[in-house]
């Protein structure tokens, strides 16, 4: 199966940087993309913005978690027609660039993102902290949640 590395929004559609190497354009924009993956996989965008908005406390730029294994970090507000979205668990590194950055993936493959090197990396940390609280062993204890809860 190839996974998509970047989503990046193109004219009225998108193009799908794939780990293959190849490069498709679609005709849907990138949220819409995002949107139907997350309904293809058990929930709605919005389901996976409330998960990481109360896991993380974090209100911004919120990652989108698709599946285990498949989690979207945005470049920019969802609103934002500049933004992109990027394979947060197959990212090796981000370099500064000139007035963006370039990410390299784990399969050898470098992209120029239309971000800030500072705000990648930014987003790099909230995805960490969202997967650590996911992996936390308190969210499968029933009574600790039941506490939280209250009556």
């Amino acid at each position: 199966m190839k996974n998509i590395l970047m989503i990046k929004s193109f004219e009225n559609g998108s193009k799908l940087y794939l780990d293959n190497g190849e490069v498709e354009t679609i005709d849907i924009k990138p949220l819409k993309l995002i949107k139907e993956l997350c309904i293809k996989n058990g929930s709605s965008l919005e389901g996976r913005i409330a998960s990481f908005k109360h896991l993380t406390s974090t209100r911004q730029k919120p990652c989108v978690m698709i599946k285990d294994g498949l989690v979207y970090i945005p470049t920019f507000s969802f609103n934002n027609i500049e933004c992109s979205y990027l394979l947060y668990n197959r990212i090796v590194w981000v370099k500064k660039d000139e007035h963006n950055c370039i990410v390299l993936f784990d399969n050898g493959l470098k992209l120029k993102v239309d971000v800030s090197s500072r705000t990648l990396r930014k987003q790099l940390k909230r995805c960490d902290l969202f997967k650590e609280k996911l992996l936390s062993k308190d969210n499968l204890d029933y009574k600790k949640i039941v506490s939280r809860i209250g009556d």
